[in-house]
């Protein structure tokens, strides 16, 4: 029992209140805005663009790229999400996403002085 200056609560009533859920809206930047993007540093974001070019490097990497001049947002995955994404994307992922426009999920990191997201997951990656 809860008890505030003169007046009790009994703790069940508590279980029966209903439980508000804060859900803050990811923001959606396009994949150009790499001022943008950077200052979102450390949080979950949303990038959006059609996929420049997209390839797997030395079969360990994935490397999504937004634009065709280095320094840009990239998108990256590794081998041992390789099965997953490919069943998710027709069998080949390369083949499905390259020049499509995608909706990239996750937190913004940064790996040499570059911004992106690593994908770990097919539900990551939407196609609007």
């Amino acid at each position: 029992m809860i008890t505030f200056k003169n007046f009790m609560f009994p703790l069940f009533l508590l279980s029966l209140m209903p439980v508000v859920r804060l859900s803050a809206e990811i923001p959606v930047l396009p994949a150009p805005d790499l001022a943008g993007i950077t200052r979102r540093m450390g949080e979950v974001t949303t990038v959006e663009g059609v996929v420049h070019n997209i390839f797997w490097v030395r079969e360990q990497t994935l490397m999504i790229t937004f634009q065709e001049e280095r320094g840009g947002f990239v998108a990256v995955s590794f081998a041992r999400h390789r099965d997953e994404l490919n069943e998710a994307f027709g069998g080949d992922v390369v083949q499905h996403l390259r020049g499509r426009a995608v909706r990239i999920t996750g937190e913004i990191s940064e790996h040499e002085y570059r911004a992106q997201i690593i994908v770990r997951s097919p539900d990551q990656i939407q196609l609007p």
